[in-house]
């Protein structure tokens, strides 16, 4: 199968709704109306004016109607019909295809025959292919079937498909200088640019920006513009008319061997936006590129952080990258993600609970519908979201080769993209939580001296500790002859004295005893300062009394 701009854009086009359309993922494409059903039928003008037509029993938006649930029951004998009915069906417009020139014709029977059941006649058929619709319709000349123009296009669903070139057009019709420029006029003609692919995504937003600087002016919708408003109005008004130049191929798919999808974000002071690229190749290592969708927004009146910004586009990325292959229903191979903030990349790679709640949120949502692992950065220079978040006239757009295909590196092997050496370790990221801090004051207090009252019976239960200790690492070590028995000697006992002794200096002394550890001297009002005390080889103070070291 082949992917196509009108593929993603019909799904999108009506509230992103459950049915997906397959006429973007394949090579031929047909479309048909419904016949006026009242010639159909019989029904005079008398009785259509008494006549009511029930759509739906309830509204609910993404559930199929009544009369697609109907033909449900027709999948047994004609199958393809009742799938392509309860997908393809938009209002009173089918968009659909396939691959093969044999499935179309089964398309073409299997779906006529399902309308006829229920008293509709399908007219108007259009096909990228013009021999395939003359074997379909061998008794008809195109031009009454395809009720075409002198450029033989089809209006689909508010785009121009032309039927001979398979290619997207727009036709944007010619302002009226004779009106004032107000915000209600500027309103009106942003409105007649039906994008739903975000094509010309970089032109739409120009004059969305521009309608924001009127209500931050508080401007009012009749009221007449100021100067530097106008005339920059008028720049981009005289402008459009060459966005009719534009012609996009519907099939971006030559090559339907390996499908990647790649995504860039960015943002500005006063936009962000995302755009999604179709990279495909073959067997033979041949490759194209080229842009599928976008999406912008301005950015909000109360000011946001150029940080924070760029984290939304990342978050409308990873959302619009969520609804693209939900449509395409492919087995795409590689999805990457391509944001130029570090700042971002870094958010993203902490856990949420480590950042304050805007951040956090966004981040949580990105995490949850999005691998983390195939995020990259790439340089401002090379990322065609920067378009969306600027906004471009229309001849800069259609020389951009940047916006229409992507980074010339994304077209070649995988040898030649950029290999960036940002650590994220490195970057400093903002909106950061506070860690808890915790105050913590130790006091150590030795009540072994509290338990007893005689300082020998002490030292003697001390020092039957410290043999116990010894005698059990020489077992440890396979060393019992090491061990030590019988009754307590002098120098077990002068060992756990000069133990108790340094117990006894650091609960008394212990801001002394940290000066003389750093060799400094002790603070001149201390009470250990007349007696010059030192650290002897026990780590112990002493104080110094003419030549001869003494203990305290």
């Amino acid at each position: 199968m082949q992917i196509s701009h009108a593929q993603v854009g019909v799904n999108r086009r009506h509230y992103e709704n459950v049915q997906a359309s397959n006429h973007g993922r394949i090579r031929y494409t047909i479309t048909e109306n419904f016949m006026e059903i009242y010639a159909r039928r019989g029904i005079t003008n008398l009785q259509a004016q008494d006549s009511h037509v029930w759509y739906s029993v309830r509204i609910i938006p993404g559930n199929s109607g009544t009369a697609a649930v109907s033909h449900r029951g027709e999948s047994k004998d004609l199958p393809v019909a009742a799938k392509i009915s309860q997908r393809d069906f938009y209002v009173d417009d089918l968009l659909t295809g396939a691959d093969r020139i044999s499935d179309i014709k089964t398309i073409f029977h299997e779906i006529n025959d399902l309308m006829a059941r229920r008293g509709f006649e399908l007219r108007k058929w259009a096909c990228s292919d013009v021999n395939i619709l003359k074997q379909l319709l061998p008794n008809a000349t195109e031009p009454v079937v395809l009720n075409l123009d002198k450029d033989s296009t089809v209006k689909t669903l508010g785009l121009q498909w032309n039927s001979s070139t398979d290619q997207l057009q727009y036709a944007v019709p010619r302002p009226n200088q004779e009106k004032q420029s107000t915000k209600r006029l500027i309103l009106s003609q942003i409105a007649q640019i039906f994008d739903p692919l975000g094509l010309v995504g970089p032109i739409i937003i120009k004059p969305k920006i521009l309608i924001q600087k009127l209500w931050q002016a508080k401007v009012s919708w009749d009221e007449k513009l100021p100067v530097h408003i106008h005339n920059e109005w008028l720049d981009y008004q005289g402008a459009l008319s060459q966005l009719n130049e534009v012609a996009i191929p519907r099939n971006i798919t030559p090559y339907k061997n390996i499908v990647e999808l790649h995504g860039f974000c960015d943002a500005s002071e006063r936009a962000y936006g995302a755009c999604i690229y179709a990279r495909t190749s073959n067997e033979k290592e041949e490759t194209t590129c080229e842009l599928l969708c976008s999406k912008s927004r301005v950015a909000p009146l109360k000011h946001v952080t150029i940080p924070r910004l760029e984290l939304c586009g990342a978050l409308l990325l990873a959302q619009l990258m969520q609804k693209v292959i939900q449509a395409l229903e492919l087995n795409i191979c590689r999805i990457s993600y391509w944001p130029d903030s570090t700042i971002t990349l870094a958010w993203i790679n902490t856990a949420g609970r480590q950042l304050k709640t805007f951040v956090a949120n966004r981040v949580s949502e990105i995490q949850e519908i999005t691998d983390t692992s195939n995020r990259h950065h790439i340089s401002t220079n090379e990322n065609p979201a920067d378009l969306l978040s600027r906004g471009v006239f229309p001849q800069d757009l259609l020389e951009s080769q940047l916006w229409w295909h992507g980074p010339s590196w994304l077209s070649a092997s995988y040898s030649a993209w950029p290999r960036s050496a940002l650590k994220l370790s490195d970057v400093e990221i903002p909106d950061k939580r506070d860690g808890p801090m915790v105050a913590y004051t130790s006091t150590n207090t030795f009540c072994i001296f509290e338990r007893y009252s005689s300082l020998s019976k002490l030292q003697r239960l001390i020092s039957y500790c410290r043999r116990f200790i010894c005698n059990a690492l020489c077992r440890t070590k396979k060393n019992p002859q090491a061990s030590t028995i019988g009754q307590l000697c002098i120098p077990e006992l002068n060992e756990t004295m000069n133990i108790l002794i340094k117990l006894v200096q650091r609960e008394s002394f212990p801001a002394e005893i940290h000066l003389l550890k750093n060799g400094k001297n002790i603070q001149a009002d201390s009470k250990l300062k007349a007696l010059n005390p030192f650290m002897d080889r026990y780590n112990q103070s002493g104080r110094q009394i003419g030549t001869f070291p003494m203990s305290l």
